[in-house]
């Protein structure tokens, strides 16, 4: 028989024992009837389906898919660095994470001490951990200064965090 793989866009990657010019991919015939295609070094744009196409009557044919997973990766370009603001001053920390599956982003203080939360009305609440991509401070105090954590996490070890320091400038008053 011969055996040709295609990719789900239609490029041919063998056809009998003839394989494509990329040393990545070869064709695996070890037992009658079995026919195996394999890819070495993986790669995200080696995501998509497969199919096996027999020379039978009527034609056989068979496909598979690949989803790669991996593990989260921060993008510094689009995640906040060390930040100063003034006290009483709102400030936004984000953090943006790839990887498959997506990356769920979650913050804690590094220092461990609960995250103080206080709404634009004033109103304040404590957390340990803060979930979501970005984190919102209304009316930053001199108590929220502080390493933050910017942790993502999809279930592909190993997890991964940026550390990024809030700064909180305060006035001084100094009465006479």
């Amino acid at each position: 028989y011969k055996v040709g793989w295609l990719r789900s866009d239609q490029t041919v990657l063998s056809v009998g024992k003839m394989v494509t010019q990329n040393s990545r991919y070869s064709v695996n015939h070890e037992e009658p009837n079995k026919w195996s295609l394999r890819i070495h070094s993986v790669r995200e744009s080696d995501e998509g389906c497969y199919l096996c196409q027999i020379n039978t009557q009527p034609l056989l044919k068979q496909s598979g898919c690949i989803q790669l997973q991996y593990p989260p990766d921060i993008s510094d370009e689009e995640s906040s660095s060390d930040t100063t603001v003034h006290e009483g001053r709102n400030v936004t920390l984000h953090c943006k994470a790839r990887g498959n599956p997506t990356p769920r982003i979650f913050w804690r203080r590094d220092d461990g001490t609960a995250i103080k939360i206080r709404n634009e009305m004033g109103s304040e609440s404590f957390t340990d951990i803060f979930n979501g991509s970005s984190l919102k401070l209304f009316n930053v105090g001199r108590d929220q200064m502080s390493a933050y954590l910017c942790i993502a996490i999809n279930g592909v070890e190993p997890a991964i965090s940026k550390r990024i320091f809030l700064r909180v400038q305060c006035e001084i008053k100094i009465s006479i």
